[in-house]
């Protein structure tokens, strides 16, 4: 086999490599995205946004946030105040500590890194409330 020929063969298993290498990296982002996980290509300026119902009013509702979270925004979309908190059994029936973000209102969180995984937690007095919640990674 002549130089021409083994080039050829080295740009194609450096192609095939590459392949192989970005298909590993697709099934990952893949998974992450299924189970809502957090991996490190995240820069700080990838953002969720997450609508989180609250269904029965002072009953705790949750949203899970992967670790690397940088900044949170929420907005209460509903006529009555939303509780939010980062700690369970604080909000159902307020109970310091907790926030409330009143009708229409934003709650802006930034210069946060979790380094580990973190729940917020919101309930709302009556049923049928809506809250959008913008996480940026």
């Amino acid at each position: 086999m002549n130089n021409k020929g083994k080039i050829r063969i080295s740009l194609l298993l450096g192609i095939l490599a590459l392949v192989l290498i970005f298909g590993f990296y697709a099934e990952y982002d893949a998974e992450a995205a299924r189970e809502g996980g957090l991996h490190a290509q995240y820069s700080g300026t990838d953002t969720v946004t997450y609508m989180v119902s609250i269904a029965t009013g002072s009953t705790e509702f949750s949203q899970a946030l992967p670790a690397g979270a940088k900044s949170v925004k929420i907005q209460n979309d509903t006529a009555q105040a939303t509780y939010i908190g980062w700690v369970t059994g604080k909000v159902a029936t307020p109970t310091s500590p907790y926030w409330t973000v009143k009708s229409g209102g934003v709650y802006e969180k930034d210069d946060l890194y979790f380094e580990d995984a973190k729940t917020i937690y919101f309930s709302s007095t009556p049923s049928g409330c809506n809250v959008q919640l913008e996480v940026t990674y």
